[in-house]
């Protein structure tokens, strides 16, 4: 588990499938060394992505208790030691790109790091406004995408289309609903994120004299989230431009042939995903019981993306495409516990 938790295993299910949807969408039957290839480029960039901002925002993970276990936190392992292995597997991704793929997929692959790189400096200082640094970020991980398509073909609308999904589900998922999920604790280390710079702040409902507690002393004792009416229009809007993104080209027909049943099945987990962000934006709820329907939306969101995809692929594709997505969830905190009886 020290392993897993350095490295986020867990999740690293969204930076392989990246890469692979953007080859599959050029190249459905891609063979397996090059699907084994993106998977080692994609275990290579995960692994610079998250050491990097775990050194970075270090002083902002320590006081969490659910980061205690993570050994970065812990100190069993230093954060020059960290820096290093971080280094050396963004190398390691370059170089295999370098010398095995096309050169045209080579320039994404920079851009990507380039982009994580900002933002994992500025992401949280303050310097650029949050929104930016969400859209930069989610601009590198569109690269993996772009990084995957044209290191086995031309790119396509498909393509274009999974790139600015990723884009703006970044915007959501890191910008709205995980900064939402780490509002208290962002807010103690003195972070500027998306919701704080919208003046998104918890309240204390037995104190509503006092509707900005923002003193290090009561901070934990918090408990409610007072979400301006800018933020929500700022959340929704985002969300409605994923669903219409998503919707539009399976409603005009594009590569969806035979198969009538995908856009109403996409039309009612898409409304389904934007009734829950709707109830998490405008009623007031305890952060800790936010936390749970943060992660939900994030998931149907997801989903949405992988489903399209999903009925679209031959069979090794899917096959393929399912087994990265649930191999990584087997690794969880949450698994591990219960199978040590802990």
């Amino acid at each position: 588990m020290p392993l897993i938790r350095f490295l986020h295993l867990t999740i690293f299910n969204y930076t392989a499938l990246l890469p692979l949807l953007g080859l599959w969408a050029v190249q459905p039957n891609a063979p397996w060394p090059l699907i084994t290839l993106h998977q080692l480029i994609a275990l290579a960039y995960h692994s610079y992505a998250y050491l990097l901002n775990d050194v970075i925002d270090l002083p902002i993970d320590r006081p969490p208790p659910s980061r205690a276990a993570y050994p970065l936190v812990a100190g069993t392992i230093s954060p020059q030691t960290t820096l290093w292995i971080a280094g050396l597997s963004g190398l390691l991704a370059i170089g295999l790109t370098a010398v095995f793929l096309p050169f045209s997929a080579l320039p994404f692959l920079l851009l990507s790091l380039g982009g994580i790189s900002f933002y994992n400096r500025f992401g949280k200082a303050g310097l650029v406004p949050p929104p930016l640094t969400d859209f930069i970020q989610g601009c590198s991980w569109g690269c993996l995408v772009l990084f995957g398509a044209t290191s086995a073909g031309e790119l396509n609308g498909l393509v274009w289309q999974t790139a600015v999904f990723i884009i703006l589900y970044i915007l959501l998922v890191n910008g709205v609903n995980g900064s939402l999920r780490d509002l208290p604790n962002d807010l103690q280390a003195g972070a500027t994120t998306t919701p704080i710079w919208f003046n998104v702040r918890p309240t204390n409902p037995h104190n509503p004299e006092n509707p900005k507690p923002e003193s290090q002393a009561n901070l934990r004792s918090i408990l409610t989230l007072a979400i301006p009416q800018a933020f929500r229009r700022y959340a929704l809007l985002i969300h409605l431009l994923l669903l219409l993104l998503l919707w539009l080209p399976l409603w005009l027909g594009w590569w969806v042939q035979n198969r009538p049943f995908l856009l109403p099945l996409l039309l009612l987990l898409g409304l389904a995903a934007h009734a829950l962000l709707w109830r998490i934006v405008h009623n007031p709820h305890k952060i800790e019981s936010t936390k749970p329907l943060l992660m939900l939306h994030n998931i149907i969101m997801l989903l949405l993306l992988l489903l399209q995809h999903l009925f679209i692929l031959p069979t090794t594709a899917r096959l393929t495409l399912i087994a990265v997505f649930i191999l990584p969830l087997l690794t969880s905190d949450w698994l591990y516990d219960r199978l040590t009886l802990r």
